[in-house]
């Protein structure tokens, strides 16, 4: 069971000084992390620094395929990067429909690669019976077969994958027995967890931690809109206010 937290940005900025690993869920929050952390450097009036462990969990995992590849007498499977499952998948997807081509091939595409994505990161079952409720599950059902079977011939995975091939890996000793913290995580898939778990039982200190709100944030409003585009409407007002009263506002 992976311990849950609230902590501060001081002890999140003390555990980053100690050497910890930040993972978060996505680029962004790693790159927001790494300037709270380059601005309380510069505070303490410090001009040079070590450069803190922060990566996004999907650049985390690449590093461990590459520590992998290299420590690792098994041979790893290639992995496909955005661009070429994205080509691949349209490839599946296009031949299946070539008496009848979709108009919109490139949306059918992106839908198509996320439904992939959730069914590896919850550890989903690629049945027929589960998939036959309608014909748009059933085609994808027909359209993640041959995308399985022309990747498993040419021994490619997908990042979506990763994960799970790394899981029956032995995995580099340089990411064992030490801190690792996970930010921005509402929920941990079954996948990001049966990764995690064997680490911890190694001795790996694993925690997924929550900041604390700092002194002067305001109160939580929940607010209902009509629609989707009411939504993005008041948004878009609410940033503008917001960079408007604060213009170094984040």
């Amino acid at each position: 069971m992976i311990n849950q937290q609230t902590i501060t940005r001081t002890e999140l900025q003390q555990a980053l000084e100690q050497g910890a690993l930040l993972l978060t869920a996505n680029k962004r929050q790693a790159a927001s992390v790494r300037r709270q952390y380059e601005l309380a450097q510069q505070e303490k009036g410090l001009e040079v620094w070590p450069t803190p462990q922060i990566l996004p969990w999907s650049a985390w995992l690449q590093n461990l395929w590459e520590a992998a590849l290299i420590s690792s007498d098994a041979s790893l499977p290639l992995v496909l990067n955005n661009v070429q499952e994205q080509m691949l998948w349209k490839q599946v997807i296009a031949d299946s429909l070539k008496d009848n081509p979709l108009q919109q091939l490139n949306a059918t595409v992106h839908r198509a690669l996320q439904a992939w994505q959730l069914i590896h990161g919850w550890q989903l079952p690629l049945d027929k019976n589960t998939f036959s409720v309608n014909s748009d599950a059933a085609a994808f059902f027909q359209w993640a077969g041959a995308f399985m079977t022309l990747c498993q011939k040419k021994n490619w995975v997908t990042m979506a994958q990763m994960a799970a091939e790394l899981c029956t890996t032995e995995l580099p000793a340089q990411v064992q027995n030490r801190k690792i913290w996970l930010l921005g995580f509402d929920r941990l898939t079954p996948q990001q967890q049966a990764l995690l778990q064997p680490l911890q039982a190694s001795g790996t200190d694993i925690s997924q931690v929550q900041q604390s709100s700092h002194p002067g944030a305001g109160n939580v409003i929940k607010v209902a809109c009509k629609d989707t585009r009411s939504e993005l409407d008041t948004l878009a007002r609410w940033t503008r206010q917001c960079l408007v009263e604060n213009p170094q506002a984040s």
